[in-house]
C-alpha cells in the first residue's frame, strides 16, 4: 500500500477514534460516577424522587411508543409516495417535512401550543396532558421516519411490483406482500431511530406538557433541586434502559 494512502487512512482513523471517544467517554463517566447501589436505590426505594422518576419512566416510553406506531402509520403511505410518484411541488413537500429538524426545541413547543393550545384555532387539548407529550414527540421526530423509510421504498425495484400485479394481484397485496417485506429493514430502523428520538425530547414538552412528568423533566427537576448526584442516578437508568433496547433491535436488525 503506497505510503501516502497509509498516511490518509490513519489520520481517517484518527478522526473516527476522536469522534468514538467524544460519545463513548461521557456515557463511560457516568457508569464509573453511579455505584450499582444508585440502580438498587431506583427501583427499590420509596424516596418521593425515584416514585415519581419511575412512574416518569413509564409516561415516557408509553409516549413514545404511541408517537413510533403513529408515525409508522402516517409514515409508511406517505413515504411510499414520495419514492414512487413525481408531482409538482415535491421538493417543497420534502423540504416541509424536514423542517423540524431545524427548528430549535424551545421554539416547537411555541408554535405546536399557538396551533393546537387552548388559544390556538385548533384547539386540542394539548396543554398538560399525555397527548401534548406524544404530539411533541411525533413533531420532532418524523422527519426520522419518513426519510428512513423513504429511502427504503426507493431501494426496492418497482418491476416487483409490476410482476406480482401482472400475476393476478392486486396493488394492496403486492404492496404488503412484496414491497413491505422488502424493507422491513428500513421498518425497524426508522421505528428504533423515531423512538429513541422522542424518548430523548424535552424541550418542546417543557412548554406544552410539564405534567405528567417524562423522565428527562425529572432528570432536570433532580439536577436542579438535589445535585448531580440523582440526576446522574436517573441518567444512568435511563442510557441503560435506552441501550438495552438498542442492542435488542439491532440484533434483530441483523438478522
Amino acid at each position: 500500500m503506497p505510503a501516502n494512502i497509509e498516511k490518509t487512512l490513519l489520520v481517517f482513523a484518527g478522526a473516527l477514534t476522536i469522534a468514538l471517544f467524544i460519545i463513548v467517554a461521557p456515557i463511560l463517566s457516568l457508569y464509573i460516577i453511579v455505584p450499582p447501589q444508585g440502580y438498587a436505590e431506583f427501583f427499590g426505594s420509596n424516596a418521593q424522587i425515584f416514585t415519581v422518576a419511575r412512574k416518569a419512566l413509564i409516561t415516557s416510553i408509553t409516549a413514545a411508543t404511541a408517537s413510533t406506531i403513529l408515525l409508522l402509520v402516517l409514515g409508511i403511505p406517505s413515504a411510499y409516495v414520495l419514492a414512487r410518484t413525481e408531482f409538482p411541488g415535491k421538493k417543497i413537500v420534502e423540504a416541509l417535512i424536514d423542517i423540524p429538524l431545524l427548528i430549535p426545541h424551545i421554539v416547537v413547543g411555541i408554535i405546536l401550543l399557538l396551533t393546537f393550545g387552548p388559544r390556538g384555532p385548533i384547539n386540542l387539548h394539548i396543554m398538560d396532558t399525555f397527548n401534548g407529550i406524544i404530539l411533541a414527540m411525533t413533531y420532532v421526530s418524523l422527519p426520522i421516519m419518513f426519510d428512513t423509510l423513504k429511502i427504503g421504498f426507493k431501494t426496492v425495484n418497482e418491476e416487483l411490483e409490476l410482476v406480482a400485479r401482472s400475476l393476478g394481484a392486486s396493488k394492496i397485496k403486492a404492496f404488503t406482500t412484496i414491497t413491505l417485506p422488502l424493507i422491513k429493514r428500513n421498518i425497524l430502523a426508522g421505528s428504533l431511530l423515531t423512538w429513541a428520538r422522542a424518548m430523548s425530547e424535552v424541550g418542546s414538552i417543557l412548554i406544552i406538557a410539564y405534567y405528567p412528568k417524562t423522565i428527562n423533566i425529572v432528570i432536570l427537576e433532580a439536577f436542579q433541586t438535589y445535585g448531580l448526584k440523582y440526576a446522574a442516578i436517573l441518567s444512568a437508568v435511563l442510557i441503560t434502559i435506552s441501550l438495552i433496547v438498542f442492542i435488542a433491535l439491532r440484533m434483530v436488525y441483523r438478522e
